[in-house]
């Protein structure tokens, strides 16, 4: 094997799978006598491959290894070679030494027969005998694959299964180099045939461990420490048959690299579709930032990728809390297989620390462990809550009279910063100690009783001063109490004049005018089949079924929809209006609302023009609203108009509006319905033109308009029978 040619030292390449470093040893004219020779710097030099790209990639660990071992058993069996040969020749030597002192030709060609057919015997005798091979594992890699427990029985269970049923022992044993370090042999006893077929599968076997690397931004992220490779390794280690090493690169801490069989039959499985979904999937970090001061820890939820805070809390550092957060620590801070909980310093300095808590392992014990801290934290974090059941007259009687008891209250809980705003109906308090707070201030409340007077009913203006008389008389005898006034508008009919005389004073004119033009007076005119009001005020407050909006009232529409706030949109019931927008009445207290796209002529100077176009817009919208509440079975009996604001003939508008409107309601049979006419504030002359028509249709029934004011009936006591027995 010495006197190897370079050929067949590339054939010898070839057998053992090196067909990529062939071309190089060539190049350098290795032979049998130059491969004796080599050193392990020199092997290395001769593995190197170059890619595609005319890229130098140096051999790996495996490579290596793998090489090594191939050399030593070359020189092994060029050895044994050697010794073979040497054998032959001392054989021969003295049988010719034989052959010359017997001088016996015959002889000697018997005995030669002889020999040949005693070594082919032996031989044959010789692959039936049982005997050990040591198959040595000396690779860093290889080395670290027999650590896993799992590892030794389900590999001699493979070997034996897909080759021979021999025995095979595995151990441990030092390293001939160094003593410090641990090797593997696999001891086989079996026929030496078996025994080169079993040495040769393992070492295939072998062959086949690939490597993959991650280094991905979060990959970064988690090997933040060193020992986080023993959890990723257990976690790959705790799947079926998912044999694999783990390690940082040693060119960068930064790279995880795992190895792995390359053999589907080895792992059953495939593997880089395997291993890249426990890395993507299985195994998760988190990071908890607490910021700590003497009265209050922050605590955030960070996003490992973003660095984005994904929640919040406010926590309140009392003894119980920090000893359940401690024991939390505790718990998982020891050594764990699947995950890791660690706390470190972030930031520090006199007025605040900040520490961060990474939790990373196993994905559903990481998401255990981050449950258990956010059950923690929203046990004891500050929370805002109001006070069930309670008045506004008890939350006034705690506020004024027990402030005293209010501040033992939170006296009770020095440590637990609690805050109590009686005032705003509110609270801050941990969950847990919420309806303890909660029962203290409800035994204040258990001497407070309510009586209730009646009045009779007075102005409202005269009940409010005598409400603020009684209270002021309750304050300064220390007894509390509440009063409220129920309060109605009552109308009262403003007569006409009995006598038609033109000696009137100017002022009182004017001031009976001004009068009428208050919100609080409407003029009305009743018909056979319903009736007409006449009022100045806002569209929006008026308790109607149905509300109609012209578009010629500028800025009304989007005031009335932004004040109605979510209305709905109905469909048009009847095809023969068009124009009209039915929608709910939302917060206003109407039914429904009517927007009515009627706009007035302006090009035109005729005036019967203008009043076909005013009597269209009333009929139809009257009409609409008719039918509307036949194919719906929804009672209508009143409709609001918003009177435009935009028609330079006012008389013509008041005149045509009033006398389309009467016409309307007497044509109506079905139902008796009220219609009302709103103007706004700034339309005194225009309110003055409607109640001009309204005057000349009123018969002597009808009074000159109709007068409404608050008034009081009612008045609610609340009193505290402690305070009461005190002034006893």
């Amino acid at each position: 094997m010495a006197n190897w040619t370079v050929k067949e030292v590339a054939d010898w390449l070839k057998a053992n799978g090196c067909k990529k470093q062939v071309k190089i040893f060539k190049d350098r004219n290795i032979d049998g006598n130059a491969l004796m020779k080599l050193t392990n710097d020199d092997f290395v030099q001769l593995l190197v491959e170059v890619n595609g790209d005319g890229m130098i990639q140096e051999p790996t660990i495996g490579m290596k290894s793998r090489f090594r071992t191939m050399l030593i058993e070359w020189k092994r069996e060029n050895k044994q070679e050697n010794l073979n040969n040497q054998n032959k020749i001392a054989n021969g030597s003295s049988e010719v030494v034989s052959s010359n002192v017997t001088d016996s030709t015959n002889l000697n060609e018997v005995k030669h027969k002889e020999d040949i057919v005693s070594k082919k015997s032996k031989k044959k005798n010789s692959d039936k005998v049982v005997c050990e091979v040591n198959y040595i594992v000396d690779d860093d890699i290889h080395i670290q694959f027999f650590r896993n427990p799992k590892f030794l029985p389900y590999l001699i269970n493979y070997i034996k299964q897909e080759t021979f049923s021999i025995e095979i022992d595995i151990k441990q044993v030092n390293s001939k180099d160094d003593k410090s370090l641990l090797n593997y042999t696999i001891k086989l006893m079996g026929k030496k045939k078996q025994n080169r077929i079993v040495e040769n599968f393992i070492n295939n076997l072998f062959q086949s461990i690939k490597c993959k690397t991650y280094h991905q931004n979060k990959i970064k992220k988690w090997l933040f420490n060193l020992t986080l490779i023993d959890i990723i390794q257990n976690i790959l280690d705790n799947e079926n048959h998912l044999f694999s090493v783990c390690q940082f690169s040693r060119l960068n801490n930064k790279i995880l690299e795992i190895y792995y069989f390359d053999d589907e039959k080895f792992n059953s499985f495939q593997n880089l579709i395997e291993i890249d979904y426990i890395i993507e999937n299985e195994i998760l970090q988190e990071n908890i930032l607490l910021s700590s001061n003497e009265y209050l820890q922050n605590i955030e939820f960070i996003d490992i990728n973003t660095q984005k805070i994904l929640l919040k809390y406010d926590i309140t550092p009392t003894e119980q809390y920090e000893e359940e957060f401690d024991n939390n620590m505790n718990q998982y801070e020891q050594d764990n297989m699947f995950i890791s909980v660690t706390r470190n310093p972030y930031y520090n300095n006199r007025k605040k620390t900040k520490y961060i808590i990474k939790i990373f392992g196993y994905r559903k014990f990481v998401n255990e462990v981050l449950q258990k801290f956010k059950d923690l934290f929203d046990k004891y974090r500050l929370r805002r809550y109001k006070f069930s059941q309670m008045s506004s007259d008890q939350l006034e009687y705690l506020a004024n009279f027990c402030t005293e008891e209010l501040h033992n209250i939170e006296r009770e809980f020095p440590n637990d910063y609690i805050k109590l705003n009686i005032r705003q109906n509110q609270f801050y308090a941990s969950q847990y100690l919420k309806n303890e707070i909660q029962n203290s201030i409800i035994n204040l409340l258990s001497n407070l009783q309510t009586t209730t007077l009646k009045s009779i009913e007075l102005y409202y203006d005269i009940a409010d001063k005598l409400y603020l008389n009684i209270k002021n008389i309750a304050q300064q005898n220390r007894c509390y109490c509440e009063l409220k006034l129920k309060k109605k508008l009552k109308s009262y009919q403003i007569p006409k004049s009995n006598q038609n005389t033109s000696i009137i004073l100017k002022s009182f004119i004017e001031q009976s005018n001004l009068f009428c033009s208050s919100p609080f007076v409407f003029c009305q005119t009743k018909l056979t089949n319903g009736s007409i009001d006449v009022l100045m005020g806002d569209i929006a407050l008026q308790k109607v079924d149905i509300i109609i909006i012209p578009s010629t009232s500028f800025g009304l529409k989007e005031s009335l929809i932004e004040r109605a706030g979510e209305i709905i949109e109905q469909q048009n019931k009847t095809n023969s209006i068009p124009f009209i927008t039915e929608t709910t009445g939302g917060k206003l207290n109407c039914k429904k609302i009517l927007f009515v796209n009627w706009s007035l002529p302006t090009m035109t100077t005729n005036d019967d023009h203008l009043s076909d176009s005013i009597q269209l817009f009333i009929s139809k919208s009257i009409q609409y609203v008719i039918m509307d509440s036949q194919q719906s079975n929804l009672k209508i009996q009143s409709i609001a108009f918003a009177v435009p604001d935009s028609c330079k003939q006012e008389q013509i508008l008041a005149e045509e509006m009033i006398e389309e409107t009467i016409n309307q309601i007497n044509m109506t049979k079905s139902v008796s319905l009220k219609v009302s006419f709103i103007l706004l504030p700034d339309q005194q002359i225009l309110h003055r033109q409607f109640l001009n028509v309204i005057q000349t249709i009123q018969t002597i029934k009808d009074s000159f308009g109709i007068f409404y004011c608050s008034a009081s009936s009612k008045i609610s006591l609340n009193r505290n029978l402690d305070y009461e027995k005190t002034n006893l």
